[in-house]
């Protein structure tokens, strides 16, 4: 991170978003500690070792699942609408063309 962090952000900050990316238990332990980021990514590398591997860390959403289904239900709605509107234009448009072909052969 801090490869990536241009001169003006400071250590603070830079640990403040470094400790949001690791896992809570880890988290926890090192907020305790005034050690700079060097000796902290020591210690979460030897917390996460020592770690018995029970825990999984996965990337949330933070969106529930019922909801996810609900908006994947609200865009299929607006698709068929869409699509009925397409249709109906459609229809439209063949039914004046047939009506413009009945009047030009009068």
């Amino acid at each position: 991170m801090r490869s990536l962090a241009t001169d003006d952000i400071s250590d603070k900050v830079l640990k403040t978003l470094w400790l949001d990316k690791l896992a809570d238990n880890v988290k926890n332990i090192l907020l305790v500690s005034d050690e700079n980021l060097e000796k902290l990514a020591i210690m979460a590398d030897r917390i996460a070792e020592m770690s018995t591997g029970t825990e999984c860390y996965t990337t949330s959403r933070n969106v529930p699942p019922w909801k996810e289904v609900l908006q994947r239900m609200s865009a299929m709605e607006h698709q068929i609408e869409k699509l009925s509107i397409d249709r109906q234009s459609r229809s439209l448009s063949r039914n004046f063309g047939r009506n413009k072909e009945g009047s030009r052969s009068r």
